[in-house]
Order: structure tokens, then C-alpha cells, then sequence
């Protein structure tokens, strides 16, 4: 898994690629085992028979071969496993600060390279040609240079290997056509001609060992192969036939009987046919190769679109509250089988206000991916008959392999009589370069098999999200009147956004690897495509979150708040009213006007009375 104890009720569902491969590992390798226990068994029989040197031999191959078919056979009881899919798998595509517990290795990208695939509408999965060879295969195959990185790893690896032959096989052309027209001498053109083919058989192994095995989780070039190495190699095909013939000019093989059957010995040994079988059986892998590929090459479509919105609003709101709404809603909502979105850059908005705290400024960004889902490839129908046929040849050169070196070794331990004469060395050779050439064909097969086995494709949604803008500061009341008993003071935040949306539905494929820890390979971007419903879908999230946003505080949200203010509004008025009663009393006291200009004042005693004139002066 790509991350430790992600074990949840809620878990994609995948099927193992490599079942199938795997179960044809497993007959393979215990069609070894029974080899190798073969041979043990056999190791009583020749002590009992007083043959103890044969019983060792018979011993330590019965051993290489049975610890051989064990590991094979649990090498592909590992591919037959049902894939632990964790609730973070697959692999993220860079740093995911969402999941710290994730491993920190094998990220094929950054934050910084997804923001800028998004913002210039590019794909840096593929990188342009480094060297003349990748230069020569992006002339030859460009359909094929836009593949995954390990597909694209391979067959340059074997570009690579294909040129290094070539220049071997010129090397050897050359080397005929010198003893062709006489430039070396009659009587040593045979044997310098053997040495020649046995430097450049040697040459072969070590170019064809390797090319197939391939890092699932980098970009590499194909380092064995440059323009010097290639001049260097004509040069080479010249030097050595060229010291050769010095050589053997100064000095002269004796005509001792021994030194005579050892040179025609070595002169009758097909070094010729096996140098050819070297060249041209590996050479002729290539071809199931660049088919398979070529019909990969159409799975993938060379897209790089991306939906784009700029969305300017201003509101009441403070910025923060934005930067919550899109974590907390817009992308939550987005998620899928309820796994947190992977976060390659985190929200850390930057809010700088003036001297006097009214005014300010903000910003801040961020990139996240929704879960990948898995996809199930459209593999075609040659593809996938040509992938099981390497499958199977897999397995079958593997368990011919080892059955070649079993019968080898029993009748090599039945034969064994303490000394080897020259005709035994002979088929002794034979045998070796057999397993030799059988050995290099089987990691070529299995490590091509593996690889076009073990893809597995996914969807997800890949969002980059910018904001940035103003805010100032006011206050507002509400309920200052000196009749109200409720009163509410607010600091309103008025905010210009400037948003900025980028979302790309990306096809991303990984690599699974060896032993339990499948999904730690890497995960590449191959496709890109516009999803204009999800970001459309975003901005709407974010516009009812605004709609619904309380910018000044309101009781009425809450029932026993809306009952107290309710009872309070009630007192208010009944208040109200006996104010204005009490007024309406003293304006209709009993004052009187008489047509003298007199007023009677009823002072509210019944004893007493006072008649006021208007001119002042009271009279009793």
C-alpha cells in the first residue's frame, strides 16, 4: 500500500493484473522444484554406488535448482495475491499533506510541476529527447514516444541494445571482409577469426543481460548507448583483428601434439553459430515488443485540456470564510467512497492589513486531487493475445531452462569418472552457452511479460484554486432607538474576490511492484481533459455557500432567542403605550379659559381654590 493502516469499510475493489502471470509462475516453478528434488533423491543412490564426487555434484546442482523453483514459486505466489487496496492507494502524484503517514519516496512530480501542467495546458510526464538515441526514437516511433515512462524505458533500453548489435554485426562484417581480401594472414585467419567472434559474443551478453529490466518509478535515458561509444566501437571492430594479426605475426603457436589437437579443437568449436544465435534470437524479440507497444500506443490520447473560470465577486464576507468554504464544501463534496482529497499545496492564506486595521489585502492557493478511481484499460485483441504469449513462453523457457541443467547434471553425475577429456569439454561448452543463451531469454521474457501485466489505470480530478483581493472593515448598529431593548452591534467585512478556477479530469496509469507493497510505484499524468460540469458545479457550491451566509447576527435562527425577543418586543410596546397614556393625562388637566382672561386651577384640593390672572397677580 501506499501508506500504512488506510484499511476502511469503504475500499476500492481491484483485481490483481498479475494472477494470470503469476499462476504461470507458480507451475513453472514447481515443475523446478521437482527437478531439483530429482537430483536429491538421486544422491543416495550414487553414495551407496561408492560415487561420492558424483553425489557431491549431484548434491550442490539439486540444491541451486530446488532453492531456485522455491523462490520462483513464491515469487509468483506474491502476483497471485489479492491486491490490498488501502483507502489511499493508488501512490499520490506529489507531497500529500492530507496523508503524512504516506511514503515520501517516488513521486513523480511537485506541487509546483501540477500547478504548472494546469496553468500552461502541458503534460510533464513527457520530457523532450536527451540524446542522439532518444533523438533517433522520437524520429522512428512518435506515436510510441508519448507511452508511460517504464514503456517508453523499455523500448528505448531495447532501441538501445538494437543499434549496439548492429554495430557488432558491422564490427563482425568488418572482420570478415579483412580475411576475405587477404589482409591477415592465410594460416592464422581461422583462429584470430574465432577470438574476434568470441570478444564480440562476449560484448553481446553484457548489451542483452539488462535491457529489459526497467525502473518503474524514473525517466531514464538510455545511458549505455552515445556517439562515442559508437565511434569508439567502429574503431574497436578494426584495433582488434589488427592486434591479432601483430600478435600472432611475432609469435608462433608450437607444433607439439597437445598445443596442435587444442587449437583444432578450439578451431572446430561453432563459435560462429553461436555468435549468430546471440545476435539474432534476442533481436527477434524486439518485434512481439514494438507490436505490444504500438497497440498500447492507442489506449492513450495525447490531451492536454483544461477548464478554466475567473469568477470576480464582491460580498460581505470576510476572506477566510472563503478559503474554508472550499475545502470544507465545494472540494468535500467532490470526494469519493468519502477518502480525503489528496493536498498538494495547502491553503495558507496571507492577509496584510494597513495601519489602521480597516483596509488590507490577501491571497492564497491551493492544488488538490480528488481519489483516483479505478478504470479498466481497452486492451485490444493482439495485445492481449500477445501478452499471455509472453507469458507462457515465460514459463515454459524457464522450466526448459532448468530441465536442461538437471539432465546435465545427472548424467554428468552418472558419467564422472575423474577426468574430463577434450570431447566432454566440448559438450560441456555446448551446454553452457545453451543455458547461457536459454538464461538471457528468460529475463527478457519475463521482465517484458511483468511489465505490460502489472498497469493499472485510474481517474481523477485535478483542481487548482487562487484567490486574492481586498477587504475593508465598518461597523453597524441596529436597535439604537431609546425605545428598543434589544441592540446589535456588527463589524461587517466587505471583500472584493478575484478567483481564479483551474480542473482537469486526468487519466493517470502506475506500475505495480513486487512483494506486498504493490501501489508504491509512481503514478503518472497521461491524459488531460476539460471538465467544465465539475468546476461549473464548484462555483455554484461556493455561490449558494455565500447566499446562505449571515453577515449581522440574528436572533431569529434560534427559537428560544426568537421567544425572548418576542416577550421583550411586547414589553417594549406595552411600555410605550403607558408613556403615551401618562402623556395624554397632563395634557388634559382640568384647566379652563374664561372670557376675561381668567383661568381656574383645579389644584386638586376641594377646600382651596386660586384664580390666576394671566397678567400675573393671583386673587383669592
Amino acid at each position: 500500500m501506499a501508506s500504512q493502516n488506510d484499511i476502511g469499510s469503504k475500499s476500492q475493489r481491484i483485481s490483481n493484473p498479475l494472477r494470470a502471470l503469476g499462476l504461470i509462475q507458480v507451475a513453472s516453478g514447481l515443475f523446478i522444484l521437482y527437478l531439483g528434488l530429482q537430483l536429491l533423491l538421486s544422491v543416495s543412490s550414487l553414495v551407496q554406488k561408492g560415487n561420492n564426487p558424483a553425489a557431491w555434484i549431484a548434491m550442490i546442482f539439486g540444491l541451486i535448482i530446488f532453492i531456485k523453483g522455491g523462490l520462483h514459486t513464491f515469487s509468483g505466489m506474491f502476483k497471485c495475491f489479492s491486491l490490498v487496496v488501502g483507502r489511499n492507494d493508488p501512490k499520490s502524484l506529489a507531497h500529500n499533506y492530507a496523508n503524512p503517514s504516506e511514503n515520501q519516496m517516488h513521486f513523480g512530480y511537485t506541487s509546483a510541476d501540477l500547478t504548472e501542467m494546469l496553468n500552461s495546458r502541458q503534460n510533464k510526464t513527457f520530457v523532450e529527447p536527451r540524446c542522439w538515441v532518444e533523438g533517433v526514437y522520437y524520429t522512428m516511433f512518435r506515436k510510441l514516444f508519448f507511452l508511460p515512462p517504464p514503456y517508453r524505458n523499455l523500448i528505448q533500453s531495447a532501441l538501445s541494445a538494437v543499434i549496439n548489435t548492429t554495430v557488432i554485426l558491422l564490427c563482425y562484417g568488418i572482420l570478415c571482409f579483412m580475411i576475405s581480401s587477404s589482409l591477415i594472414g592465410a594460416g592464422n585467419a581461422e583462429i584470430i577469426k574465432n577470438l574476434c567472434t568470441i570478444i564480440l559474443g562476449a560484448k553481446l551478453i553484457f548489451i542483452w543481460r539488462n535491457v529489459f529490466f526497467v525502473d518503474r518509478n524514473k525517466l531514464s535515458p538510455p545511458d549505455n548507448l552515445s556517439f562515442k561509444s559508437l565511434i569508439l566501437n567502429l574503431v574497436y571492430a578494426v584495433l582488434v583483428p589488427t592486434v591479432f594479426v601483430v600478435i600472432f605475426s611475432f609469435v608462433t603457436i608450437p607444433e607439439s601434439g597437445m598445443f596442435t589437437a587444442a587449437v583444432e579443437s578450439f578451431n572446430s568449436f561453432p563459435w560462429q553459430m553461436w555468435f549468430w544465435y546471440f545476435s539474432l534470437i534476442p533481436l527477434a524479440l524486439t518485434v512481439p515488443l514494438y507490436i505490444m507497444a504500438w497497440c498500447k500506443s492507442r489506449e492513450y490520447q495525447l490531451k492536454t485540456e483544461v477548464s478554466e473560470r475567473i469568477v470576480d465577486w464582491q460580498e460581505s464576507i470576510h476572506p477566510r470564510d472563503l478559503f474554508i468554504a472550499i475545502d470544507n464544501n465545494a472540494m468535500a463534496k467532490r470526494r469519493f467512497m468519502e477518502v480525503p482529497n489528496r493536498v498538494y499545496a495547502q491553503f495558507k492564506p496571507s492577509l496584510q492589513s494597513n495601519s489602521s486595521q480597516s483596509k488590507g489585502e490577501y491571497s492564497g492557493y491551493t492544488v488538490q486531487e480528488t481519489q483516483p478511481v479505478f478504470e479498466k484499460s481497452e486492451q485490444f485483441g493482439i495485445f492481449v493475445v500477445l501478452k499471455y504469449l509472453l507469458g507462457i513462453a515465460a514459463g515454459l523457457t524457464t522450466a526448459y531452462t532448468y530441465n536442461i541443467l538437471s539432465s546435465i547434471a545427472g548424467e554428468f553425475a552418472r558419467r564422472w569418472g575423474g577426468t574430463i577429456d577434450v570431447g566432454v569439454g566440448t559438450v560441456i561448452m555446448q551446454y553452457a552457452f545453451t543455458l547461457l543463451l536459454l538464461f538471457i531469454l528468460c529475463r527478457l521474457l519475463w521482465g517484458m511479460a511483468e511489465l505490460f501485466f502489472c498497469e493499472l489505470k485510474f481517474k481523477s480530478l485535478l483542481v487548482f484554486y487562487r484567490n486574492s483581493g481586498t477587504y475593508t472593515t465598518s461597523k453597524v448598529s441596529v436597535g439604537a432607538s431609546i425605545y428598543d431593548s434589544n441592540r446589535s452591534e456588527n463589524t461587517v467585512v466587505r471583500s472584493s474576490f478575484h478567483q481564479w478556477f483551474l480542473a482537469s479530469e486526468i487519466v493517470s496509469v502506475t506500475f505495480l511492484g513486487r512483494g506486498l507493497t504493490k501501489f508504491d510505484s509512481t503514478r503518472y499524468v497521461m491524459e488531460m481533459h476539460e471538465d467544465t460540469e465539475s468546476i461549473d458545479s464548484i462555483v455554484n457550491d461556493l455561490r449558494q455557500y455565500i447566499d446562505k451566509f449571515n453577515v449581522i447576527a440574528d436572533v431569529a435562527q434560534n427559537s428560544n432567542a426568537r421567544n425572548t425577543a418576542e416577550n421583550i418586543s411586547r414589553m417594549n410596546i406595552q411600555n410605550q403605550a403607558q408613556t403615551r397614556m401618562a402623556i395624554d393625562n397632563a395634557d388634559k388637566l382640568a384647566v379652563s379659559q374664561s372670557n376675561d382672561g381668567f383661568i381656574n386651577l383645579n389644584t386638586g384640593d376641594l377646600d382651596q381654590q386660586q384664580t390666576v390672572n394671566l397678567g400675573g397677580d393671583v386673587i383669592d
